[in-house]
């Protein structure tokens, strides 16, 4: 019906109830700004201004019209803020997924970096294993993951992946387990023990790389139970049920009937964290979050 200039130029004349003054205020000159004042009383049909010689004054239906101006003109300037600068991925709601095993020091120092930046961007965060983060990121229920993926990777024609850094393995056993008191161990040392182990169908990168790592090392692993999240596999390993190989990061679970035991042969493994988003969905949000995650993954990476 009518835009921001026709009420930009009303709320000036009704303020300076002069109209020289308030083409001058517009920075415009007064024969289009009275132009602008009769389209609009004509659009709505009502006189807004009483005019005459000596001075100008704002009708009844004028007066009433000033608050609404003010408050509209107020509230466009804003939605036309706000959708700037979530253009720019300083405002709006954020989803994130990630992998259990980084939500007790990694992600937590990312959300202080990305926040310290980006106050006004809504973070949701959830806990997911790799490929439920994929299949989240196709649905459209989650904008970014941080899975753990092979530390090279093909070209991907729907997904984005940046590694953040490779990741090392320790062993977990249960508390009283007779490894459960050594500092550190050579991984063909639990060439004999059963193990619990990650899914392979949630996180195939994950335990691809350690199958291969066990077989460098000579062994091959007798896996008697799978789980997941890496919670459920570290409850089962306080229960006895077996040792198990999982990422370092882990141990900041403070976990009280597991010990986590340092391999010596620090095995290479070809996987790390990785942030990852959906090629067709990236946006400056996602792209601020991952410049987050990139700044604190030399940090985390060299625990």
């Amino acid at each position: 019906m009518f835009g921001q200039k026709s009420l930009r130029q009303f709320i000036a004349v009704a303020e300076e109830l002069n109209f020289r003054r308030a083409a001058r205020r517009l920075h415009i000159t007064q024969p289009p700004l009275t132009q602008g004042i009769q389209r609009l009383e004509a659009q709505l049909g009502v006189t807004l201004f009483e005019r005459s010689r000596s001075r100008v004054a704002l009708t009844p239906a004028g007066a009433v019209l000033l608050d609404d101006a003010r408050r509209i003109l107020a509230q466009t300037e804003r939605a036309i803020e706000s959708a700037r600068r979530a253009r720019q991925g300083v405002t709006g709601l954020l989803r994130v997924a990630f992998v259990p095993s980084v939500g007790l020091h990694f992600l937590p120092e990312i959300v202080r970096s990305f926040r310290d930046r980006h106050p006004e961007v809504h973070l949701e965060l959830a806990a997911q294993t790799s490929g439920e983060q994929l299949e989240g990121l196709r649905r459209g229920s989650s904008d970014v993951g941080i899975v753990v993926s092979p530390a090279r990777r093909s070209p991907d024609d729907e997904f984005e992946f940046e590694l953040l850094f490779r990741a090392d393995i320790c062993a977990a056993v249960p508390g009283r387990h007779r490894l459960a008191r050594r500092r550190r161990m050579a991984l063909a040392g639990l060439a004999d023990e059963p193990f619990v182990m990650l899914s392979s169908v949630q996180s195939p990168a994950y335990m691809g790389a350690i199958y291969s790592a066990c077989s460098r090392a000579g062994f091959v692993p007798r896996v008697v139970q799978e789980a997941s999240p890496i919670q459920a596999v570290l409850a089962m390993v306080a229960c006895g049920v077996g040792v198990s190989l999982v990422p370092d990061a882990v141990r900041a679970s403070g976990h009280e009937a597991v010990a986590f035991v340092s391999l010596t042969d620090r095995p290479r493994l070809d996987y790390g964290l990785s942030a990852v988003w959906l090629r067709e969905r990236d946006s400056p949000l996602v792209r601020n979050f991952v410049a987050a995650a990139r700044r604190k993954a030399g940090f985390a990476g060299a625990r």
